[in-house]
């Protein structure tokens, strides 16, 4: 596997822009001036504005977006890596447990267009809010569904991976949404911490519940209230507002 990434990425990585302008483009594509059906000029747009690491420090968005992102990431290792255990010990067999975590797999990935699709048109506070929402429901499911029904099954593992699909694609969108371009890298790498961190304890929590209870019920049952958590603690990220420039009045006449 480690020969095969190599082989694959090594390449690959040297196509790799950082930015449009780098390829002689703006961001989104766009070109100047900016023509109306009038044939008038609108105003230019107004100056892209990124917040430098210590001012992102400086909002409260970002420490909401912290924990937010925190909460969210004790389900995906201590839940998921759980998955077919549970599967087994509520009467699947490892075959149709590991189908119905594949058919998750295929679902996360292929909706992942839509979330990008959609955190164009929409607020991405409010995508990521009902995503972590969306996701807790998930968990609901499975922890109400009773063993030996398949179809159960299998709709749990659709639903839960067209809900799970967003958060890859939402959580960087939003940090390059709220923050900017120019010092992205900076401040993921503050934000990495923190979900690292999130992953790496929530398979002892989980599993420490299990060892305790004989059961995954309130090991899942913690993933899911984080999951809800989550979505509130994001809801209360607000855009920051820096810096905004002056308008630029229309040409007349």
């Amino acid at each position: 596997m480690g020969i095969f990434t190599l082989i694959v990425l090594t390449p690959l990585s040297l196509l790799v822009h950082t930015r449009p302008e780098d390829i002689g483009l703006l961001p989104d594509g766009d070109t100047e001036p900016y023509e109306m059906a009038s044939g008038s000029t609108r105003p230019r747009p107004p100056q892209e504005v990124s917040l430098t690491r210590k001012e992102a420090f400086r909002t409260s968005a970002f420490w909401f977006i912290a924990a937010g992102v925190m909460l969210a990431s004790v389900g995906l290792q201590g839940f998921q890596a759980n998955l077919l255990p549970h599967f087994q010990n509520i009467g699947y067999s490892a075959a149709i447990g590991s189908l119905a975590i594949t058919v998750y797999g295929a679902c996360s990935v292929s909706v992942r267009i839509l979330w990008g699709t959609l955190g164009e048109r929409f607020q991405i506070r409010y995508l990521l809010m009902a995503q972590t929402f969306l996701t807790a429901c998930s968990i609901v499911w499975l922890l109400a569904m009773p063993g030996g029904n398949v179809t159960l099954l299998f709709g749990f593992a659709v639903f839960h991976g067209l809900s799970m699909g967003g958060y890859f694609i939402l959580h960087p969108m939003m940090v390059a949404d709220y923050f900017g371009r120019e010092h992205l890298g900076s401040i993921q790498v503050v934000l990495r911490p923190f979900t690292t961190t999130a992953t790496a304890v929530s398979p002892i929590l989980v599993a420490t519940a299990y060892d305790a209870q004989g059961s995954y019920f309130w090991g899942f049952f913690g993933v899911m209230i984080a999951y809800f958590m989550a979505s509130t603690v994001i809801g209360m990220a607000k855009h920051p507002r820096r810096g905004q420039p002056e308008p630029v009045d229309a040409p007349t006449g």
